[in-house]
This record gives structure tokens, sequence and C-alpha cells, in this order.
């Protein structure tokens, strides 16, 4: 008798450790969230050279980029791109016809940020220049505007309001991208006149009836280069963010 209650006592256990042991369920499957940082490439190279842009080696849906009007009269200067987040991205400028590389970009892209490359004739090489782009958007009435120079063989250049002859931009230097000068200035919304003098106050071109609207956020720049025409010539650019 006291063998057959042993022999249950046994089996009770078993059952007991078998049916109290973890179910042999499968590994859920965490979900995935592809992050991103907004990247806007703006070229200021004054040629007729078309340049395709890979990220991480990859051509994107909207690669090309020109500084010159395309065939049907439209600019095709400006794309924006996603970039993942992560260290080491690479943003690369090729040949249009080829795809040899031309210059790269390695950076660290965080997540839901938003940063603006330019493509440069800088001397006889071409550069990448970036900046990061701070969106927060203006009060209501307000907007944010900000001012690069990117015109080749022209001397500095400052942004003189000519409703009353006040510096809206101190001088900048040709490729000059620095902290300072990346950061947007905040002005009433309203449609301007400015002109882009050297330091000697000699206008070099004209900006007429730029509106800028209530929140908007904008970059203004200087692009071409010096005795170029047509599509060539000194002049500007303006972004919308």
């Amino acid at each position: 008798m006291k063998n057959f209650i042993y022999i249950i006592s046994i089996f009770s256990l078993a059952f007991v450790m078998v049916g109290c042991g973890e179910p042999d369920y499968p590994e859920p499957t965490p979900s995935v969230t592809t992050l991103s940082s907004k990247l806007t490439i703006i070229d200021v190279h004054p040629t007729d050279k078309r340049f395709k842009i890979r990220v991480d080696n990859r051509f994107t849906a909207k690669d090309t980029v020109r500084f010159v009007k395309a065939p049907d009269g439209k600019l095709y200067n400006t794309i924006t791109l996603a970039v993942p987040a992560g260290p080491n991205r690479n943003i690369a400028v090729t040949e249009y016809t080829g795809d040899a590389y031309i210059v790269t970009d390695r950076y660290a892209a965080t997540a839901a940020t938003n940063n603006t490359s330019f493509i440069v004739l800088n001397g006889d090489k071409t550069v990448v220049t970036r900046v990061a782009d701070d969106l927060v958007l203006p009060d209501p009435g307000m907007a944010k505007l900000r001012f690069f120079h990117f015109a080749n063989g022209v001397a500095d250049l400052k942004i003189v309001n000519t409703a009353d002859g006040t510096t809206t931009f101190s001088i900048r230097k040709f490729n000059d991208a620095k902290a300072d000068f990346a950061r947007f200035t905040t002005i009433p919304a309203g449609t301007y006149n400015f002109e882009a003098r050297n330091a000697n106050d000699e206008v070099i071109f004209v900006v007429n009836n730029l509106k800028l609207d209530s929140k908007g956020i904008y970059t203004l720049y200087a692009k071409g280069i010096i005795d170029g025409t047509v599509d060539l010539a000194v002049s500007y650019g303006v972004f919308k963010h």
C-alpha cells in the first residue's frame, strides 16, 4: 500500500512539474519603426552639369539635380530626401552619366532633425556644405529668413533692406556657412525688396517683391558665377522649408 501511494505521489509531482512549466509560445516579433532625418539638397554649382544623389550607396527615387533650367524651362535644383537615422550616413554626389563619385558627405543623421546640403563649386573642386535647419515655426505674423553666399568669384556680400536702408544680414564670405549664419533671423512677415551689396556698398543684384508668409521659413542664397550669362549669371535663389 505504501509503495502504491509512493508511486501515485511521484506521478502527481511529475504532472505538477510539467503542468507548471512555461508554455512553448513563439517569441514575439517586435514592431519595426524606420526613423529618418530630412535632408534638402540644393545645387548651387554654376555649370550645366547634372548630378545624381546616392543615400548609403543607393540612388533615391528623386535623385537628380541641375543648376540650370531643364529643356522644359523649369528649375530642378532642389530635392528633399528622407535619410535613415543612424551614424555614418553616406550622401554621395555622382556624375549623371557613368555614376562616378564626385564627393561624399558622411554624418550622423538624428531622427526628426532637418539639414540642408549645398553642392558648391569651390575653386576647381566640388564640395558639399551642410547646415542644420531649425524648423520650429515662428509666431503668427512673423517669418524666419537666413542668407548664404554661393556666388562664385563675387566679393563678400551683405543684404540691405531698401525700405529703410538697414542691413538685414551682415557681410557673408563665399561658402561661409558657420553656425551663426545657419541660424534663421525672425522678421515680420510681408513683402520685401533687398539689395545684395559688397563691402563698398556696390549693388551686385536685387531681390524684388520677396513675399515672406506668416510662419514661413526661408533660405535666401546668392548663386551664379561672375561674368556668367543667362542661367549662370549672378543672381539669387529662395527655398521655402
